[in-house]
């Protein structure tokens, strides 16, 4: 300890130190001092010998230091000139890193131009998505309408269906009854034609009779005739000639018109029956097949109405559903490029927070294992360096 003052060592500076007092010391032509005084004195001495053996030994460390000094300066010129060499490698990396950063932080102003764009047209697109979302939800609705209104056209197309096979039931009884009509009008014009036979048969047998009764009474008006003779003949004889040949040229013409009038009967009753029956026959076939055809003729245009209908339901659903596909196309291409932007946003952030990682400096610790020296040089004047 340098507190502690070791006397062992002093004890021969003592021995010098009482023969030197012996001649140098003006104090023993002094008178004489006590016990006391010289104790005192010695104990003085021997603090101011501590006192000077600790300045020694100070000043033998500082000159063990001194001459230490230039292996240390030494190594610290060698450190420094490391330090320097590795400051010029880090400032040209250094330099390198700030042209690369200013390089990404153009990059990164190009980026943040391009997301400006971006958000401009991601709100651009929302708006559109908004947009396809209300035609979207307007042509669901509209196809809701559609699919009701196909529901009922296809109900009124059953309708229309079970209608129609039931007229075509009815057209078929219709037929049927109709077939069952010609038959019985072939077989009642084949009764008429038998008829008609019989009635020419008959009609000539009454000319045959109507011939025989004019015969008949021709052969009477002969007979009359001749009887007149006899009369006129006696009244010729009495002077009536002039009467008797008026009144037999008034018979024999009334017997002529009433064989005309009965030709024409006969000729008028048979044409009125031929006539009736044709007439029945074609008011018969009219009949059926004016109702038959305006019936047909409604149902078509009932069928013919629910076709319509049915096509324009079905182009409208058609059209519809096409409106649907191309919004979820639309959508789905929408949300294809958001989750592009997206992706495309999250990998530019990556990149920044790589590149700011990458950009900031490294603090810079200098080594300091073998301390400061005690004199601080520049290290410019240390490296002999001209500035």
């Amino acid at each position: 300890m340098v507190g502690e003052i070791d006397t062992t060592s002093i004890e021969p500076v003592r021995h010098g130190v009482s023969l030197f007092d012996d001649k140098s010391d003006p104090k023993k032509f002094l008178p004489t001092w006590n016990k006391r005084d010289y104790e005192k004195e010695i104990e003085d001495l021997t603090k101011e010998l501590a006192s000077y053996k600790v300045q020694l030994e100070a000043k033998h460390v500082a000159h063990i230091k001194a001459l230490l000094k230039p292996e240390q300066n030494q190594k610290m010129i060698h450190e420094l000139s490391t330090l320097l060499k590795n400051s010029d490698i880090e400032r040209n990396k250094y330099v390198n890193e700030c042209s690369e950063s200013r390089a990404s932080k153009d990059g990164l102003e190009s980026m943040t131009k391009e997301m400006a764009d971006l958000k401009l047209e991601t709100v651009k697109v929302r708006d559109q998505l908004s947009h396809v979302l209300s035609e979207l939800k307007a042509t669901q609705r509209e196809l809701v309408d559609k699919d009701t209104e196909i529901c009922m056209a296809r109900d009124s197309e059953l309708n229309a269906l079970e209608k129609a096979e039931q007229l075509e039931n009815e057209l078929k009884m219709e037929k049927e009854h109709k077939e069952e009509l010609l038959q019985q009008v072939t077989s009642a014009k084949e009764e008429i034609i038998e008829l008609n036979n019989n009635n020419q048969s008959l009609i000539d047998e009454l000319k045959m009779s109507k011939e025989r009764d004019i015969e008949t009474q021709v052969e009477i008006s002969l007979l009359k005739s001749k009887s007149h003779l006899q009369e006129y003949s006696l009244a010729y004889k009495n002077g009536s000639y002039s009467y008797v040949t008026d009144q037999s040229k008034d018979e024999a013409e009334k017997l002529n018109r009433e064989k005309e009038k009965e030709k024409e009967k006969d000729n008028d009753s048979i044409r009125i029956s031929l006539e009736e029956y044709n007439y029945l026959v074609k008011e018969v076939a009219k009949g059926s097949e004016k109702g038959n055809e305006i019936e047909l003729a409604f149902m078509k245009r009932e069928l013919e109405n629910a076709s319509l209908k049915i096509s324009e339901m079905r182009n409208r659903a058609e059209q519809a559903i096409s409106r649907a596909e191309l919004a979820e196309n639309g959508k789905a291409a929408l949300e294809d490029k958001i989750r592009r932007h997206r992706e495309h946003r999250l990998r530019k952030k990556a990149a920044l927070t790589a590149l700011r990682e990458e950009s900031t400096p490294k603090p810079f610790t200098p080594s300091t294992s073998y301390g400061t020296p005690s004199l601080y040089q520049p290290l410019s004047k240390v490296l002999n360096m001209k500035l």
